[in-house]
């Protein structure tokens, strides 16, 4: 960890192997921008009651919470992704928006495992082209509309049992997305 919100590039092989299998965004031009997002900033963290998308997707009851998270992924020619992230609430009880803002692992399901005891077993991704919705052109200060890839994971922990949804933004002025 070096600072605030900025991630060490150096990672094991495993983590390499790892980090394949989630993040696929490949700058067009690999020789003006990074490989990997540099940045990250945490723009909101709270625990609220699921939405009845998210109870389905994480099989929640009403009366469950959640962790809902917001943040930003960017690089030095700027923001590369939005995540949003939704967190069964009792697998979830070690998060904090400190611990979430400044975790050391480049790699979230890294950060679940080493520091809350939440292993990732497997995921199910869907991937669409979106807009962007109007309210976060307006936070970024984008022009609307802007163009994104939209990616939701449901992931699963043993027993097959869903413990988070997330949903990435990808922006793709400067990247685009690669199957590997």
């Amino acid at each position: 960890h070096q600072g605030k919100g900025t991630f060490v590039a150096e990672f094991s092989n495993n983590q390499q192997l790892v980090y394949k299998r989630y993040i696929k965004l490949q700058p067009d031009n690999p020789e003006v921008d990074e490989a990997v997002p540099t940045k990250s900033d945490l723009l909101f963290f709270e625990r609220v009651s699921p939405s009845l998308e998210i109870q389905q997707l994480l099989n929640l009851q009403p009366s469950d919470q959640v962790v809902h998270a917001g943040r930003t992924l960017s690089a030095s020619s700027g923001i590369v992704t939005f995540d949003e992230l939704w967190g069964v609430g009792k697998d979830f009880e070690k998060l904090t928006k400190e611990n979430l803002a400044h975790h050391r692992e480049k790699l979230l399901y890294a950060f679940y495992q080493s520091e809350l005891g939440i292993s990732i077993t497997r995921s199910e991704e869907r991937i669409k082209a979106v807009l962007l919705p109007l309210d976060l052109c307006n936070v970024f200060k984008l022009s609307y509309p802007q163009p994104v890839i939209e990616i939701r994971r449901v992931a699963f922990t043993f027993e097959d049992r869903p413990v988070e949804f997330h949903r990435q933004l990808s922006f793709t002025s400067r990247y685009h997305y690669r199957i590997f």
